[in-house]
């Protein structure tokens, strides 16, 4: 007979945890607070609050800061506290095609540090290396406000298949001379002789989850980011609130899906009819040439050597026909690959990025259009949205900043089972 497995219950140990986190998230949220007002918030009595309250003190996780103001009706001024932010920094790296970008935040995402560094293309991995040692030198230990700064992590993020356990790269994106399965994770270590842990993982995924977490796209269980700009296609996945990152770490390179089996085109990854191929500027350069033998009377007729994506979409919208065409095009390898994405992960939401995402009636009324009808048009969808947003760099370090709180600032707290 097996013996059953008892599941935890509501041991004084657990109560006082949960309690303790309760507190600490409200602390985090929240400039400031009394002891009154916690209570209420967190429907605490004040004398389970002054008892939590004196082991976060006791652990520095937060400060007595003064005395509020009393009331008019005058009573004994209540002591304020607030989170502390400092106890803990984080570094967060974020590894362009042609820079490097460096923030320190403190524990409530503040930005401490903003600085960057340019590169050569295609830098050797050991040549990036130097650049960061030498903007960890220059930005960080020989920063008066950082002086005794204890750091929690280190987080960087970079285009490519890694594997964020061992800190292997499978393959770097944009960076061919660094081969293959190298252990950049390791290399690091031991070159930036940091005192804290280093975690190194894709930028799509990163940026995914502290938009996910700090609800700039919703804050849904289920999310799929998918970014189309200069670097490609990429996509974030979550799945149950956690990052999807699939058993060989190559989960969101939907760029690499082959939508157009006539292209002969080879992309970098070695295949043809990739759909990032088929939608970067430099095809739809080519296709507006082809469609201007045609259409001359077109606006970009004589503009298809240095046409750039804005100007096709500002064109689309106001009726012209090369521009439409394009769109139409765009919008037909959009379809296929997103209706692939909402059947296979069924998200409650997507968000399109990067480049596609910067207004275009046109693109975006005829991809919802497209999607209604070959996405399952029986059945009816409620749940799924189609949504836009416009990228930015900091959005990528500042999700490394949020991942770090959550995995080694957090997970840390926990009670060891």
């Amino acid at each position: 007979m097996t013996e059953k497995i008892k599941k935890p219950g509501r041991k004084p140990q657990n109560i006082r945890f949960q309690n303790k986190m309760v507190l600490l998230e409200l602390y985090h949220q929240y400039k400031e607070l009394s002891v009154t007002e916690i209570s209420k918030l967190a429907g605490l009595s004040r004398t389970t609050v002054m008892k939590v309250n004196h082991n976060l003190l006791n652990e520095d996780l937060i400060i007595e800061t003064g005395k509020r103001q009393s009331t008019e009706l005058g009573g004994k001024k209540p002591l304020i506290y607030q989170f502390n932010n400092r106890k803990n920094l984080i570094i967060a790296f974020y590894i362009l095609y042609e820079r490097i970008e460096l923030r320190v935040f403190d524990l409530n995402y503040n930005i401490l540090v903003a600085n960057s560094a340019s590169m050569k293309k295609s830098s050797k991995f050991l040549h990036i290396v130097k650049i960061i040692q030498g903007m960890i030198s220059r930005w960080i230990n020989e920063n008066d406000d950082l002086k005794g700064a204890e750091f929690l992590t280190c987080i960087i993020g970079l285009h490519g298949n890694i594997d964020h356990n061992t800190g292997v790269c499978l393959q770097a994106t944009h960076f061919h001379s660094w081969g293959v399965n190298r252990n950049i994770g390791q290399i690091l270590m031991e070159k930036l002789e940091l005192s804290c842990p280093i975690y190194v993982d894709n930028w799509i995924r990163l940026k995914t989850y502290g938009e996910n977490r700090l609800g700039l796209v919703g804050q849904h269980e289920s999310v799929v980011l998918l970014d189309t700009g200069w670097h490609g296609v990429a996509a974030g996945i979550m799945m149950n609130g956690k990052l999807f990152h699939g058993k060989h770490f190559t989960s969101g390179e939907v760029g690499h899906i082959r939508v157009n089996l006539d292209d002969q085109e080879e992309c970098f990854c070695g295949s043809r009819g990739c759909f990032e191929k088929q939608i970067m500027i430099e095809r739809l350069r080519v296709q507006a040439k082809e469609l201007a033998k045609t259409y001359d009377m077109s606006l970009l007729a004589d503009k298809t050597e240095t046409l750039d994506i804005f100007t096709i979409f500002k064109a689309a919208d106001a009726g012209d026909v090369i521009a439409c065409k394009l769109m139409d095009l765009s919008v037909h390898w959009f379809s296929q690959v997103i209706a692939n994405i909402l059947l296979f992960f069924d998200p409650e939401v997507l968000y399109i990025e990067g480049d596609y995402a910067h207004g275009c009636k046109y693109f975006e009324d005829g991809l919802a259009d497209k999607l209604n009808t070959i996405v399952l048009p029986r059945i009816k969808k409620h749940s799924t949205v189609i949504r836009y947003k416009q990228n930015e760099v900091d959005a990528v370090l500042h999700g490394a900043a949020v991942f770090a709180y959550d995995k080694f600032f957090i997970s840390a707290l926990k009670p060891r089972v």
